[in-house]
């Protein structure tokens, strides 16, 4: 009998029949076969869902390629194929089912028009007029669009397949390669600089990102560090001579990575300019950051452009700006020679891990965010929290960058003991 009387008040007893009570047992009897023992747990099975036994495909990503030296549109698709019937069961028991979706990769020719009359399709620098197959005016329908081959260094595709990639054999030769291609004052920074090209392939993972900044004077390498990251790096723009307007259209339609040479001349706070580059860099290391301008038509609108991305700068003193610089990694670039004078002499070897990086992005899952506790905090988890995940997704060591991080906290700390931010 229940501890509260007031819930049986005024209610009969209800009397269960012989017909119930069959029906009881029967539901019963359905319930327990669909139960099933597992490791002395009982575990319900659950109905499949129709998706679940339906191939399906959808379009990941349409990249601009080179394929017999030749611009073309790499199509990369996610496909779902149908279960065998061991994996049947397996999916009925619960299981994850991310194994059935495969990655496939098309290429197809650009300038692509078809015709609205008879469907065929055929090659036009410009929208068409006249369909040549059915040799009538007609209307014509875009399928691919046009290439640009100068925006940034178009990879030249090979597909390779996963199972002959190793990521720490291809951040070994990459940072070899790069080791001869320009000197840094420290080993660290090799490490540094390998990582963040390869964090850029998996750009759309990271909640944060660093800023690279190269100081010193002229032939001190600073550049070459720039032409490295465009060779390298995952679209990735040199945008000297590109204007702010320009630059702002590259990080919202593209997402591309900015590299920026003669810094020191862009972000002077003394002319309008320079403050609108200050105002556009400085929170685009964050992802959804957006810089806003007002509609140049429409008085009461205004204009969000993505600024979030991977960016790197060059100059003699970084622009002077504290807060930048305080969200990059800074190489203190000297006067040397590399053993690689230009990098035209290595173009080869540049080209093939840049594809193998491209194989990277699409063939190799997500880096992992970093775990709560992990011994990173504030402004050093945002701006390294990027290269660590890197490192840890690709099987690299990186006990060693966190101490490179805690010398550098305390260096900066006894630079800024005497300047106006630290009193602040």
């Amino acid at each position: 009998m229940t501890d509260n009387p007031s819930i049986n008040k005024g209610k009969k007893k209800h009397e269960v029949n012989k017909e119930e009570a069959i029906k009881v047992n029967k539901d019963l009897a359905k319930l327990r076969k669909t139960q099933k023992k597992i490791k002395g747990k009982t575990k319900t099975r659950r109905k499949v869902t129709k998706e679940e036994f339906t191939p399906s495909e959808k379009i990941l990503a349409i990249e601009p390629i080179l394929n017999d030296r030749r611009p073309k549109w790499l199509i990369v698709r996610e496909k779902t194929r149908l279960p065998n019937k061991q994996e049947s069961k397996m999916i009925i028991e619960g299981e994850e089912v991310d194994w059935l979706e495969e990655i496939s990769f098309e290429i197809v020719e650009p300038n692509q028009w078809q015709c609205l009359k008879c469907n065929a399709v055929f090659i036009a620098e410009k929208q068409p007029i006249h369909c040549p197959s059915c040799d009538r005016d007609s209307q014509f329908e875009r399928v691919t669009g046009k290439i640009n081959t100068k925006r940034w260094k178009l990879p030249i595709w090979k597909d390779i397949p996963q199972d002959e990639i190793s990521m720490i054999l291809v951040y070994d030769d990459l940072k070899k390669a790069i080791k001869r291609c320009i000197v840094f004052p420290e080993e660290i920074l090799y490490d540094l600089f390998t990582l963040w090209i390869i964090a850029s392939y998996k750009r759309e993972s990271f909640d944060t990102i660093c800023f690279l900044m190269f100081l010193g004077l002229v032939e001190s390498g600073k550049t070459r560090g720039l032409d490295l990251l465009r060779e390298l790096g995952y679209q990735t723009i040199h945008t000297t001579g590109v204007t702010f307007p320009c630059m702002c259209r590259y990080t919202d339609k593209f997402q591309a990575g900015i590299l920026i040479d003669e810094i020191d001349n862009k972000i002077d706070k003394r002319t309008e300019d320079g403050r609108k580059y200050l105002d556009f860099l400085k929170p685009s290391y964050r992802k959804g950051s957006v810089y806003a301008t007002a509609d140049k038509e429409d008085q009461d609108e205004t204009r969000e452009y993505s600024n979030y991305g991977f960016k790197a700068f060059a100059g003699e003193r970084g622009g002077g700006d504290y807060a930048l610089l305080s969200r990059c990694i800074v190489f203190k670039m000297e006067q040397s020679y590399p053993e690689i004078p230009e990098l035209i002499y290595i173009q080869n070897e540049l080209n093939d891990l840049q594809n193998i990086l491209l194989n990277y992005r699409y063939k190799f899952n997500y880096p992992e965010p970093l775990p709560m506790d992990f011994p990173l905090k504030g402004r050093d988890r945002e701006i390294f929290g990027c290269l660590i995940q890197t490192a840890k997704h690709i099987g690299i060591e990186h006990q060693h960058i966190l101490d490179f991080i805690h010398e550098r906290k305390q260096e900066i700390i006894e630079e800024l003991q005497d300047t106006d931010e630290y009193l602040i």
